[in-house]
C-alpha cells in the first residue's frame, strides 16, 4: 500500500513539474515582442519572391516601395559585414598568421640547425613535437571557459602575448629536456586560442557566413608556413650575429612579432556584440541584432538566442554535461582528428618532405610556399561554395578524396622524381586544407546554445589536437627522405575522412526529414514539455 502511495506522489509530482514548465515555456514565448525579429513585416523568402518578380519585370506599384527598401537594407548589411571583417576577421587572421608560425617554426629551426646545434636527440626532438599537443588536449576546455569571464578581447590578447614569451624563451634552450619543456608551456598557452575563435566567429556571424571566414582565417597558415619559410631564409644570413645562431633568430623575431599582435588585438578587437558595439553605429547595432535574430524567423529562435545569452552569462556545468553526453560531438572529433593529424604533419614536415625530393635546405624553405598558396586557393574556393550552397558533407567528402588521390601518388611515384611528387604533395596539402576547414564550420554551426557551442567547440578541437600529438611520431628521420610509413598512415587517416563524412551527411539528412515531418502539433509538446533554452540543436527549426 505504502508502494502504491508513493508512486501516485512521484507521478504527481511530475505532472506538477511538466506543467510548471509548460507554464514558464508559455510565459516565456509570449513575452517576446515579435517585432524584433521580422524586419519590414516580410519573411526573406517573400522578399525573395518580390526580388524575382522584379527582375522579371513582373511587378506592381505597391511592390516598389518594398523593393527599396530591401534592395537599401541588403546593402547596408553587406556594408556592415565589411565592416566586422575589417575588424575582427582581420585581426584574428593576423593573431593566427603568428599563432601558426609559433607553433610550426620548430620545423624551419630544424631545418637551420636546431637539432646539430644542441644536445637533442631524434626521440627527444619528436617527444617535443608531440608535447606541445599535450598542453592542447589539457587546457583547450578550461581555457574556453574564461571566455565568459574575461572576454574574447582581453582573454585572446593574454593568450597570444603569452605565446611570444614562451618563443622567445625557446631561443635559449640548451639540450632535449629543456625543448620539451618549453614546447609543452607553448602548447598550454596557445590551448585557449583556436576554440575561442571559433566560437567568437558563431557569436558575430550566421551559419551561412562562418565558412569563408573560417577558410580565411585557416589559410592564414599557409601565409605563416609562407612567411616562416621567408623569415627561416632570411635568418639564414644572421648565424652568429649578437652571438646567435641562425636557428635562435628565428624564434627571437617571431615572438616579438607574436607579442605586437597580441598588442594590438587588445586594443582593436570588440568582445562580445551585446557588451561591446562601440565601434557600430545605432543603426549598426540594431542591423546586426536584427540580422543575427532573423536567421530563423520565427519567435522560438529568438527564444532560444535570448535564453543563450542568459545561459552564457549564468555558467552552470548542467550545460557541460549536455555538450558531453551528445553523441554527434565525437563524430566531428574523430573527423577533426583526422584532418587535424594531416596538417600538422604538413605545416611541421612539408619542408623535410620536399628537401628529400632532391632539393637543397635552403630551397626546400622557398618550395613549400607555392604548394601552400595553391592549397589555400582551392579551400577558399571550396568554402565559397559551401556557404552559397549551405552544405558542407559533400564538400568535405569530395575534398577528402583529392588527398587521397595525392597520398596514393606520393607512395607509387616515389622513385619518378621530384615533379611528380611535388604535384602530389600539392594535391594531398590542398584536399586536407579544404576539408578541414569544412569540418571546423561543419561542427561549429550545428550546435546552438552559446554554452553548449563554447563546450563542443573545446571538446573537438582538443580531440583534433590528439591528431597533433602522433603527428609528431609519423614523419621519423629513420623514414627519409622519400617517408613512406608517413604517407600510409596519412592515406589511412584521410580515407577514415571520406568514410566518416559521408555516414554523418546520411545521418544529419534524415534527421533533418525526421523534422520536416513533425506536425505543428508535434513540435508544440516538443516546446512545451521541455526547457527550450537547453534543447539547443534538438530544436526543430535549427
Amino acid at each position: 500500500m505504502n508502494s502504491i502511495s508513493t508512486t501516485i506522489h512521484t507521478n504527481d509530482t511530475e505532472i506538477y513539474q511538466q506543467e510548471q514548465q509548460e507554464h514558464k515555456n508559455k510565459s516565456y514565448i509570449s513575452s517576446i515582442p515579435t517585432t524584433k525579429i521580422i524586419r519590414n513585416n516580410k519573411s526573406e523568402q517573400q522578399k525573395q519572391d518580390i526580388l524575382d518578380h522584379n527582375n522579371n519585370n513582373h511587378y506592381t506599384n505597391n511592390d516598389v516601395d518594398s523593393i527599396n527598401v530591401i534592395v537599401s537594407e541588403k546593402k547596408e548589411l553587406q556594408r556592415l559585414l565589411y565592416k566586422l571583417d575589417f575588424r575582427i576577421i582581420l585581426l584574428i587572421s593576423l593573431c593566427y598568421t603568428f599563432s601558426f608560425m609559433d607553433r610550426t617554426n620548430i620545423g624551419n629551426a630544424k631545418v637551420a640547425g636546431l637539432t646539430n646545434m644542441i644536445d637533442v636527440t631524434e626521440d627527444q626532438y619528436n617527444t617535443a613535437l608531440s608535447i606541445f599537443f599535450l598542453g592542447f588536449i589539457l587546457f583547450e576546455v578550461p581555457a574556453n571557459l574564461m571566455l565568459n569571464k574575461l572576454g574574447p578581447r582581453l582573454w585572446m590578447a593574454i593568450i597570444i602575448i603569452l605565446c611570444g614569451v614562451v618563443m622567445i624563451a625557446m631561443s635559449q634552450v640548451k639540450n632535449g629536456a629543456q625543448l620539451i619543456v618549453v614546447r609543452f608551456f607553448l602548447g598550454v598557452t596557445e590551448a585557449g586560442f583556436m576554440p575561442a575563435v571559433y566560437f567568437y566567429i558563431s557569436v558575430w556571424y550566421t551559419k551561412a557566413e562562418m565558412t569563408k571566414r573560417i577558410a580565411v582565417i585557416l589559410c592564414c597558415s599557409v601565409i605563416a608556413s609562407i612567411l616562416g619559410g621567408l623569415l627561416a631564409y632570411g635568418c639564414m644570413f644572421l648565424d652568429q650575429v649578437r652571438g646567435l645562431h641562425n636557428w635562435q633568430w628565428i624564434f627571437i623575431i617571431d615572438g616579438a612579432l607574436t607579442i605586437g599582435t597580441g598588442i594590438i588585438a587588445f586594443v582593436f578587437l570588440p568582445d562580445f556584440p551585446e557588451k561591446d558595439t562601440t565601434f557600430l553605429n545605432e543603426r549598426q547595432r540594431i542591423l546586426h541584432a536584427d540580422h543575427m535574430a532573423t536567421v530563423i524567423n520565427s519567435t522560438t529562435s529568438h527564444f532560444i538566442l535570448e535564453g543563450e545569452k542568459e545561459q552564457f552569462n549564468k555558467f552552470s556545468w548542467k550545460f557541460v554535461f549536455i555538450a558531453f553526453k551528445d553523441w554527434h560531438v565525437y563524430i566531428y572529433c574523430f573527423l577533426n582528428f583526422c584532418t587535424l593529424t594531416l596538417i600538422y604533419n604538413n605545416s611541421t614536415f612539408l619542408p623535410s618532405i620536399v628537401k628529400g625530393m632532391g632539393f637543397s635546405s635552403l630551397n626546400a624553405q622557398l618550395m613549400v610556399a607555392p604548394a601552400n598558396v595553391i592549397a589555400a586557393i582551392c579551400a577558399i574556393t571550396s568554402a565559397f561554395s559551401a556557404d552559397h550552397n549551405k552544405e558542407r558533407g559533400f564538400h568535405i567528402f569530395s575534398a577528402s578524396l583529392v588527398a587521397v588521390l595525392g597520398y596514393v601518388l606520393l607512395i607509387s611515384l616515389k622513385d619518378y622524381g621530384p615533379v611528380p611528387l611535388y604535384i602530389a604533395v600539392t594535391l594531398a596539402a590542398s584536399g586536407v586544407l579544404t576539408a578541414s576547414i569544412c569540418i571546423v564550420s561543419w561542427s561549429t554551426c550545428n550546435f546552438a546554445g552559446r554554452t553548449k557551442r563554447s563546450i563542443t567547440t573545446a571538446i573537438i578541437g582538443s580531440c583534433g589536437n590528439i591528431g597533433g600529438a602522433l603527428s609528431g611520431q609519423l614523419y621519423r628521420a629513420s623514414d627519409a627522405p622519400k617517408y613512406i610509413h608517413g604517407h600510409i598512415a596519412s592515406l589511412t587517416l584521410i580515407s577514415c575522412t571520406v568514410i566518416t563524412s559521408m555516414f554523418l551527411k546520411v545521418i544529419l539528412k534524415k534527421e533533418n526529414s525526421r523534422r520536416e515531418r513533425m506536425s505543428i502539433e508535434e513540435r508544440e509538446e516538443l516546446y512545451m514539455k521541455k526547457d527550450v533554452k537547453i534543447l539547443g540543436n534538438k530544436v526543430v527549426e535549427i
